[in-house]
């Protein structure tokens, strides 16, 4: 049994079990689906990333742990291909029970006959939307079968311990972040010959591929006017003379993901304008990475960021007090970073080493149809904290002469 397992039996009460989905393929059209997304928890505890599996812990006067997982016949096996055999799965997970995923409701039947006094059970609360049906009639199943005392949130479980990176995870997103470099080197080596936001995303996806890699996200690729949208992915419009680019994208390794933004001129030379404009975010962004160190609260980590922005917009006649900040910057700092982009957290924890966030501050002026945002990824350390991302170019000078050489 891996520790992580351990952990969530440990704080199981007792006559429980708990169920843990890795997901299945969502329908895209007709017979086409969408490519497989494993549920993060599911991967986080087996390392696994198979559709049609289940996690199941159970915890009465003993343990056990069970995997179920999917047999697929010859034919089955000629139209989408074969599954790792069971002794594979063993071996991969440790787990040391493995059943097919067929004799699960036998199983369940099995167990409330022999174990009367299960009366707790343990899932991941979402959205009804966000439930596969198999997940969804297992459930019901359950729930309608059987009296339960509790249903609990195994999400607080994982939050506390997803939020603090083990060291083979901070190995998966630095590697993450060496592809997100890679593919940041070649777009400055093309971007002259670029001719707009599709061109340039389909440079980004050529570059995924040859790294074995996918998007960690949706890539933005928002010249001018378009990078005052956070989440503008519509990436269709030809790039103009003298604009910026914002590239907000990320890469993918073994599940773990970077998240990266740079700034760029498409012509390669900053404007006097623009310069301005860019160094103030980039002087934010160097100085809350040098600030950040363990004891600080999230809250106080993205107030910072405000309060920076706000001081140096002033200083620079932007704004005329620090409120109208809110005009210009209108997103937060940084979130943490891990199996999901976005991943889960305890917010109320304060910073502690092995934490891993982005920093993201920016600039967006309507008026002028520029956004400007640069984004890096760090690991807090006992002593402060170290930008995983360093290597990814974003001094402007530096830029341009890459753009340009």
């Amino acid at each position: 049994m891996n520790k992580r397992i351990a952990f969530i039996l440990k704080n199981m009460e007792n006559n429980s079990i708990g169920l843990i989905f890795s997901g299945e393929k969502i329908i895209k059209s007709s017979d086409q689906f969408f490519p497989f997304q494993v549920n993060k928890n599911f991967h986080y505890l087996t390392g696994l990333s198979i559709p049609n599996q289940l996690l199941v812990l159970v915890k009465t006067t003993e343990t056990s742990v069970l995997l179920f997982a999917e047999k697929r016949s010859a034919l089955k096996e000629k139209w989408d291909g074969s599954l790792p055999s069971f002794d594979s799965l063993l071996k991969k997970t440790n787990i040391l029970t493995i059943k097919d995923i067929k004799t699960v409701d036998e199983y369940l039947n099995n167990l409330f006959l022999s174990n009367p006094n299960i009366s707790n059970l343990y899932l991941e609360k979402k959205s009804q939307i966000f439930m596969n049906s198999f997940e969804n009639k297992l459930i019901n199943n359950i729930q309608s079968q059987h009296i339960l005392k509790a249903n609990h949130d195994y999400n607080n479980l994982f939050k506390d311990m997803r939020t603090i990176k083990e060291k083979e995870e901070i190995h998966k997103i630095k590697k993450a972040i060496d592809i997100s470099n890679s593919i940041f080197q070649n777009i400055l080596n093309n971007l002259k010959s670029i001719r707009g936001e599709k061109e340039l995303h389909g440079l980004v996806l050529d570059q995924l591929h040859k790294n074995h890699s996918n998007e960690a996200f949706e890539t933005i690729v928002a010249s001018g006017k378009n990078a005052l949208t956070l989440h503008y992915v519509d990436n269709s419009e030809d790039f103009k003379d003298n604009e910026l680019v914002l590239i907000d994208f990320g890469s993918t390794y073994d599940e773990y993901n970077s998240d990266i933004t740079r700034t760029v001129p498409v012509n390669g030379t900053f404007s006097e304008r623009q310069k301005i404009l860019y160094d103030i975010v980039l002087s934010v962004n160097k100085e809350i990475i040098k600030w950040v160190k363990p004891g600080i609260s999230l809250l106080e980590f993205k107030e910072k960021g405000k309060s920076l922005l706000s001081k140096k917009l002033l200083e620079n006649k932007l704004i005329t007090k620090h409120e109208d900040i809110s005009e210009f910057y209108y997103h937060g700092l940084g979130h943490h970073l891990g199996l999901d982009v976005h991943d889960m957290c305890n917010n109320e924890m304060i910073l502690k080493p092995g934490m891993v966030l982005t920093v993201e501050p920016g600039i967006y002026i309507k008026e002028e149809g520029i956004g400007i945002r640069i984004e890096d990824d760090i690991l807090i350390t006992k002593e402060g904290s170290i930008n995983l991302s360093e290597r990814i170019p974003k001094e402007r000078k530096i830029l341009e002469e890459l753009i340009n050489r």
